[in-house]
């Protein structure tokens, strides 16, 4: 038999709302310049409903963080290379140059270098889809054992990440075709 703790049940749609709002917040102003009150207030929760699921406003702002990590493209497997890795990334990309996604994550790599959380959440995430492009190279070359593709894997999500949650100096970001080619026609190459 479970007991029940006293008070009323935790609602997820209330969890929902208060990590939306920060989210939104939290892209729209930074971490420092968003309090736990105009979250609150976005989410239409007292500020003790948010102190009762999230000890102090950095660790919602991991949770967002942690939810937003969690979301990775599907890995495709048309058995086309080019065709599969293009899906992939447009996916991601897509989740990257989301207007609000996009800038959270932009404010929490900005914050990582002073956040334990946010690095290990950053590198996780990361860490996963370097996995998903390693598994979409080896499928699409002859060779399972190509030394060099967890390298490119490696240079395309960063790349990517690079381009697009910081942009090119010249404020746009590059056609991913002027990027990815040269990394791909070595890796096609070097499976012959």
């Amino acid at each position: 038999m479970t007991t029940r703790r006293p008070g009323r049940p935790r609602s997820t749609e209330v969890d929902d709302a208060i990590l939306d709002a920060a989210l939104q917040l939290i892209a729209e102003r930074g971490l420092r310049e968003t309090t736990t009150e105009a979250i609150a207030a976005k989410a239409h929760a007292g500020k003790d409903t948010i102190y009762r699921r999230w000890r102090h406003k950095d660790a919602l702002a991991e949770a967002v963080l942690e939810r937003v990590a969690a979301t990775r493209p599907a890995v495709p497997d048309t058995g086309v290379l080019r065709d599969d890795l293009g899906a992939y990334l447009d996916a991601l990309e897509a989740r990257l140059t989301d207007p609000i996604v996009g800038r959270f994550l932009a404010v929490a790599v900005g914050e990582a270098p002073h956040h334990a959380g946010f690095r290990r959440l950053l590198r996780d995430h990361r860490a996963g889809v370097e996995l998903d492009v390693t598994a979409i190279l080896r499928a699409g070359t002859d060779d399972t054992h190509v030394p060099a593709v967890h390298l490119a894997a490696r240079l395309i999500v960063s790349t990517v990440y690079a381009d697009r949650l910081l942009g090119s100096g010249s404020g746009r970001a590059r056609p991913r075709s002027e990027l990815l080619e040269p990394i791909l026609r070595s890796l096609v190459r070097s499976s012959s």
